[in-house]
């Protein structure tokens, strides 16, 4: 055995005894080390916690309608991939930045505005105030939680009514609002026509139900009023056309 090799090992030899004769001095260094690092690497966590909660206790000081995180998104053209793009671009920075902070999440879209006419009348679009859009709102659809439709009606089916060829023609539910100010039943038929060029000049929309809001203050509505109605207001007649999102992204999106 060389030389280095000798003093390598009494230099052990060495370490191992004096650690033996002072074990109980290392061991309280070892558990000092050990609970030092627990409680800076703790304060991190703990801190983090402590603004969370502060922000927490700070936000229950306004009403939940305050607190609504409103993102919008516009895309074209409509379609099922087109949506999905935006949707989950959406989701990610949401999941990323705000899912601790969130208790309920709704996603619905809407079409640009359409004039609105009785059905043959399509070419004096335009020249009064009567309005419309297209919208999907998922949560319309959840076993009557949230509308209750009015006798004779039902949500819209997921498939034109049109064949190929034809002019468009879809179901829509409306609010009950709506069918009153412009005097609608349910099997009755409006047309909203674009106000852009198109190859789609219209589509004839059969009302399929009319439906009213079971809790008109619920937070969910803010949507309805903060985005689907936002373009048009209280200087235009306006009717929005609920569709199933199949529909909107398929049917009518396409055209």
């Amino acid at each position: 055995m060389s030389p280095s090799s000798n003093r390598l090992i009494s230099a052990w030899q060495t370490v191992v005894k004096r650690l033996i004769a002072h074990w109980r001095l290392l061991s309280s260094v070892a558990l000092g080390v050990l609970m030092a690092t627990a409680i800076m690497s703790g304060a991190v966590v703990y801190f983090d916690a402590l603004r969370e909660l502060a922000l927490k206790n700070a936000l229950s000081q306004y009403p939940a309608a305050r607190l609504d995180v409103l993102v919008r998104g516009q895309r074209g053209p409509t379609s099922p991939e087109e949506f999905e793009k935006v949707a989950s671009a959406i989701r990610r920075a949401v999941d990323e930045n705000l899912e601790w902070l969130l208790r309920d999440r709704i996603e619905a879209g809407k079409s640009p505005t359409f004039f609105l006419t009785q059905p043959g009348d399509e070419d004096a679009a335009g020249r009064d105030n009567s309005r419309s859009y297209f919208a999907f709102f998922p949560r319309l659809h959840e076993n009557g939680q949230y509308i209750s439709m009015q006798p004779g009606g039902r949500l819209p089916g997921e498939e034109a009514l049109s064949g190929p060829g034809e002019p468009l023609v879809l179901e829509a539910a409306i609010p009950l609002e709506a069918a009153q100010l412009f005097d609608l039943q349910v099997g009755d038929t409006m047309s909203a026509v674009p106000h852009w060029r198109d190859m789609t000049p219209y589509v004839r929309v059969v009302v399929s139900g009319i439906f009213s809001r079971n809790d008109p203050g619920d937070e969910m509505w803010y949507l309805e009023t903060a985005v689907l109605n936002a373009a048009t207001g209280p200087t235009f007649d306006t009717i929005p056309f609920f569709l199933s999102r199949k529909t909107y992204l398929e049917g009518l999106g396409p055209a």
